[in-house]
């Protein structure tokens, strides 16, 4: 992918989202040379978007599973779409008899 394709995606995802802020994201790529183009972090930075990349290719397969099971198998449990739901669900999962999310 070159890097104009990269930042063509951020522009969808802007236009996709209707001029709602981007909150407390994190942009997760493999580390290839389109995500770290001036451009494209110039632009994550100016949205407040942290950043993550993998160091080498291997790391990619490892993050792509923890970030899977995070998402599927926690945060989708407790209807978690925001930094708010995701406060209010650890008060609840603290509180309970099976903590897994402290």
């Amino acid at each position: 992918m070159e890097g104009d394709k990269a930042m063509e995606c951020l522009y969808q995802m802007k236009n996709l989202r209707g001029g709602k802020s981007f909150g407390s994201q994190i942009n997760h790529t493999d580390g290839g040379g389109q995500y770290r183009s001036d451009d494209y972090l110039n632009w994550l930075d100016s949205k407040k978007i942290k950043t993550s990349q993998s160091e080498t290719c291997l790391q990619n397969g490892c993050a792509e599973q923890f970030n899977c099971v995070v998402k599927n198998d926690y945060l989708g449990n407790y209807g978690v779409r925001n930094e708010r739901d995701l406060q209010i669900a650890r008060v609840i999962n603290k509180n309970s008899s099976n903590p897994s999310l402290h």
